[in-house]
């Protein structure tokens, strides 16, 4: 009797499956929809907002929006010339020799702020972030490190650990970055 009545809920399940439904309607069958994917919540900026040029893509968050310009710190003549070849090699799109001029100013002007700076630039462009956050650090670390340059600093560091998820993180950097 137990089997019979097994066999029976069987069929009416199969049944109600071709048919949509066990009375013969003509109801459709509902599509499961996907969750919807998390996103990371934009922190907002005090300040002024500006209207994005006519034609300019909208930047997608604070730590997408291009960094803002600054006035780079003091570095040594030689140093100064090999930033300058460096920042020529980066435009022709050559980002290992650009590096290396890096590194050859770095060797150089090893307390130079504005050589860590560029570094983690360069790095974060290239999507390398721990060597970039890595870089910021250093640069914070430096003895002749400006407002301008810490900030700068700073705004590099929330970008990084943006990137590579810590949300927390970016969110503690970025208000470092606008004292």
């Amino acid at each position: 009797m137990k089997k019979r009545l097994v066999t029976q809920i069987a069929f009416v399940v199969t049944l109600h499956g071709y048919t949509g439904c066990i009375t013969g309607g003509s109801e459709p069958a509902v599509a499961p929809t996907a969750a919807p994917t998390p996103t990371l919540p934009t922190p907002s900026l005090p300040g002024p907002v500006v209207a994005p040029l006519e034609g300019a893509a909208p930047a997608l968050n604070v730590y997408e929006a291009p960094l803002p310009e600054y006035t780079p710190g003091p570095v040594s003549r030689p140093a100064q010339r090999l930033l300058d070849k460096a920042s020529e090699e980066w435009k022709r799109q050559r980002r290992e020799q650009a590096l290396a001029l890096l590194d050859r100013a770095f060797r150089i002007d090893s307390q130079s702020t504005e050589i860590s700076l560029r570094h983690s630039e360069y790095y974060f462009e290239m999507g390398q972030y721990s060597k970039a956050e890595n870089w910021a650090k250093r640069a914070m670390g430096n003895s002749d490190v400006t407002a301008a340059q810490m900030s700068r600093a700073w705004q590099l560091l929330a970008r990084t650990r943006y990137k590579l998820g810590d949300l927390e993180g970016a969110q503690k950097a970025l208000k470092e970055a606008q004292i």
